[in-house]
């Protein structure tokens, strides 16, 4: 049997979009692997399909604590912050789950999983449907009564898409991954309403008009049942607090501890999702409160302020800004910034340059990094001092010693970037 080492060099052998985005992807290959290893696919009992741009990982999370109050559920997300174990799931009623939704997948299930597929798996295969047939063969042997899946990337050639949901689920819809999905929102649409099934449910966050315009058109055609968070569910009071946002439905108070308005749309689409599920409001409520995800407005230290943040694109990058100027009092803000070249690298610096006083830029460790030298570029251009490290620990530390007490350190652009960080440093969430 491979160790875990030799078991990760056999998954990485294999075409990895995450690393190399410029292949093609298509599903009947994969579909055809999964029927000659048995259809792994439809033994996961009541899979729900979490797709869009910016939210997926908080709706998972807020989901996933939901499902745990009724049964083991299963959880499957991308990319991971420092072990790729901690993308396969399963959050028990009976045990704690704080650790980021769940017990990940243990190193011996892993290799034992990946031992009986590997006579299967040809050179076709990816990384991610190797994952993706991992998590369903897991699943399905934990029995578990829900099972949540994070779409990779857009959604009608995604691995994950190849399972008949009960719900799916679309979080907002931006640009993003404008190479492979299209360069205008209703291109991106369409990829990501791939999720969504002839007679199938579906739950959708507000969304641009456009977008909004294509996810009804999708539903008519497949006669799929749309419900739509402020046009269908409503919700008033809210309140935000850097301890998390509390909000009304129907009568009914929620609370959260995620950080940012943001997460009120996310919590909502969640409650939603669980009702059409058939989840008591009460369970819900708990459940909601439970929630915990590594690597969103997650205060790492106080005085200065430490915040990890993952925003990767434009429209999160406004959303941060917001969090941050709603949230938090500060004197500077010192920004720990590293990016992928595939990102819009000067709109999302141009929307965080109003609340940066100094930038330390850090490549990040995969291949699709962008060059420390062209972010350095575009924030002279913006007229925001900036410097650059050697990798993401040392611009940790060089921010660590020029902030004072009332400052704020913002680490951000990058999922990748902030499992460096947690991955390197013993940070812990001071309360």
């Amino acid at each position: 049997m491979m160790d875990f080492k030799e078991a990760l060099n056999f998954l990485y052998s294999f075409k990895n979009w995450e690393k190399i985005p410029d292949y093609e992807i298509e599903l009947k290959g994969f579909k055809e692997f999964l029927k000659k290893i048995g259809s792994p696919e439809t033994k996961v009992k009541n899979p729900i399909l979490v797709g869009g741009t910016k939210g997926k990982g908080s709706t998972v999370s807020f989901l996933t604590a939901i499902f745990n109050k009724m049964g083991r559920t299963g959880v499957y997300t991308s990319p991971h912050f420092i072990s790729v174990l901690e993308r396969i799931r399963v959050a028990d009623p009976s045990a704690s789950i704080k650790e980021e939704g769940g017990n990940r997948i243990p190193e011996k299930d892993f290799i034992k999983i990946l031992e009986e597929l590997k006579p299967f798996i040809t050179e076709e295969r990816t990384t991610f449907e190797i994952l993706t047939t991992i998590a369903f063969i897991y699943f399905a042997r934990q029995s578990t009564e829900f099972s949540v899946f994070e779409i990779g990337l857009g959604g009608r050639l995604d691995a994950t898409n190849v399972v008949n949901p009960v719900v799916s689920v679309l979080v907002p819809i931006s640009l993003d991954h404008t190479e492979v999905l299209g360069d205008t929102l209703a291109d991106i649409a369409r990829e990501k309403c791939g999720i969504i099934k002839e007679n199938g449910k579906v739950i959708s966050a507000p969304q641009d008009e456009e977008v909004m315009l294509v996810i009804k058109e999708i539903c008519r055609e497949r006669n799929a049942t749309l419900k739509v968070i402020g046009e269908d569910f409503f919700c008033e009071h809210p309140e935000c607090s850097i301890d998390g946002a509390k909000f009304t439905v129907n009568d009914r108070e929620y609370s959260i501890p995620l950080l940012g308005r943001h997460q009120i749309i996310n919590a909502m689409t969640a409650i939603l999702t669980a009702q059409t599920c058939g989840v008591p409001d009460e369970i819900i409520q708990a459940g909601l409160k439970e929630a915990t995800i590594r690597g969103r407005l997650e205060i790492m230290w106080r005085q200065p302020y430490v915040v990890f943040d993952g925003a990767h694109n434009v429209a999160s990058a406004w959303v941060l800004r917001r969090s941050i100027i709603e949230l938090f009092g500060f004197k500077k803000l010192i920004l720990v910034f590293g990016l992928l070249k595939d990102k819009d690298k000067e709109a999302i610096i141009q929307t965080l340059a109003p609340i940066t006083d100094y930038a330390i830029i850090t490549p990040v460790k995969v291949e699709r990094s962008a060059n420390p030298e062209e972010l350095l570029e575009i924030f002279k251009k913006e007229k925001i001092p900036a410097e650059i490290a050697s990798d993401s620990h040392s611009a940790l530390k060089l921010a660590l010693k020029k902030a004072k007490e009332k400052d704020l350190i913002l680490a951000t652009g990058s999922l990748y970037l902030i499992g460096e960080l947690l991955g390197n440093t013993k940070w812990t969430i001071i309360n």
